[in-house]
């Protein structure tokens, strides 16, 4: 970059800087002080015109990238937590050298902040793709730990507390957002959410949280959900979450919900789905998760399956109660079955179902075992979305593992 033109003045504790630089594929001029004293105040300008990110290693996924962009800034603060003021970001344009090429466009982008003398603070986010507006006694720097530890009171032996402050942070919040191409040209592929999506709440300490969240659709990848719902609710001895959406699957919108409840290091996830329609594919999952730690700090894991029915095209199918066993350098599966009475002809005396059994670990002679008895391939396939290469018709055999966190020694006939 040529042409560059710099003034600085320094008067006190204040340090005024003007800037123009002007290139044959670019320009930026600015101007900032910045008052540097009890209260620190920074104000001014920058102003950009096509800079070319790749040339100033901003990034490497377009290197012909071309920013724009117009700068306000009007902030004084004594740390993060007493930060106050305004920043706003107008005629953001991000765009390669192709024609019809943008990346990335923001219209407009405001920020505003206020502290009372009491601590109330406000914040308020206005722009084209995010809103939010967030009221109460809370701090930038303890947000994070307040939110673990409101985890840390329901699954101590999983989450650590973090008493890095002495009073809890207390707010209210209203969030929306909607962006159909910014996520995915920033790196985040495939990622769409074309109607805007809504998330309300207030925290109150540890005891008290509440959080609603609408998402009318989104899609990440393959997969596509619509009219999910997020209900988060947490009591002084309580944390519970009702998560429900539709999921597109080969057959069509499939209704998908999960309800979670934790407390006493005990988490309790019932996952369920239903099609409702003919034929029916429904049914649940119910497990329970206890953590525990010894004296010496060494954290285990116990997961209880209970037993459930699952509806798969007419058919019944039932989840056997059974044991898992997890610790930092193994883990046990004690009698994981999913069977039913029924053969594919119709017969009992070859009832379908997948049977695993074994331990996953660093040793080389813990083995793993799964069998299976004619399994629906397609139907497994579509759950897990796997739609690159067709395979149909029901599976039957035994694959066993040995050392698969050591050397992994694998057969299989199926």
């Amino acid at each position: 970059y040529r042409n560059l033109d710099i003034k600085t003045t320094l008067a006190g504790n204040t340090i005024s800087v003007d800037a123009e630089g002007k290139d044959n594929e670019g320009e930026i001029r600015g101007h900032l002080k910045l008052t540097n004293g009890q209260i620190k105040h920074l104000q001014g300008t920058l102003q950009i015109e096509n800079l070319q990110t790749g040339r100033l290693g901003l990034g490497s996924m377009h290197p012909d990238a071309r920013l724009s962009l117009n700068t306000e800034v009007n902030v004084s603060a004594t740390d993060i937590d007493d930060i106050r003021g305004s920043l706003s970001i107008n005629d953001f344009i991000v765009e390669t050298n192709e024609q019809d090429s943008t990346i990335a466009h923001l219209p407009q982008f405001t920020l505003n902040t206020d502290i009372d003398a009491k601590g109330f603070r406000t914040l308020y986010i206005d722009s084209e793709p995010l809103k939010l507006d967030a009221q109460g006694h809370y701090r930038f720097s303890t947000l994070a730990a307040t939110i673990q530890n409101t985890l840390h009171k329901r699954l101590p032996n999983l989450i650590e507390a973090k008493n890095i402050y002495a009073r809890a942070d207390d707010l209210q919040f209203a969030l929306s957002f909607q962006d159909t191409v910014l996520l995915d040209r920033l790196g985040m592929k495939g990622v769409c959410i074309p109607e805007r999506l809504h998330f309300y709440g207030s925290m109150h300490g540890n005891d008290s949280l509440d959080i609603t969240a609408d998402i009318p659709f989104i899609k990440f990848g393959k997969e596509h959900l619509r009219n999910s719902s997020i209900r988060i609710n947490g009591t002084k001895n309580d944390l519970t979450a009702d998560v429900t959406t539709e999921r597109l699957q080969k057959s069509g919108f499939v209704t998908v919900y999960l309800k979670s409840s934790a407390h006493d290091n005990r988490l309790r996830l019932i996952a369920g789905a239903d099609n409702k329609r003919k034929p029916a594919y429904k049914g649940e999952m119910d497990i329970t998760t206890s953590f525990f730690r010894d004296s010496d700090g060494n954290s285990s894991t116990r997961i209880w399956i209970a037993p459930t029915e699952i509806l798969v095209s007419d058919t019944l199918w039932r989840v056997h109660p059974a044991i898992v066993s997890l610790n930092k350098q193994s883990a046990t599966i004690h009698g994981l079955k999913i069977s039913t009475d029924k053969g594919i002809r119709g017969t009992t005396d070859y009832g379908r179902g997948i049977y695993i059994n074994g331990t996953v670990s660093t040793n080389r002679e813990d083995t793993l075992k799964v069998k299976l008895h004619d399994i629906d391939v397609s139907y497994i396939l579509d759950i897990v979305n796997f739609k690159s290469v067709l395979f149909d018709g029901y599976a039957s055999g035994t694959a066993i593992a040995t050392g698969l966190l050591a050397n992994l020694n694998a057969s299989a006939d199926i």
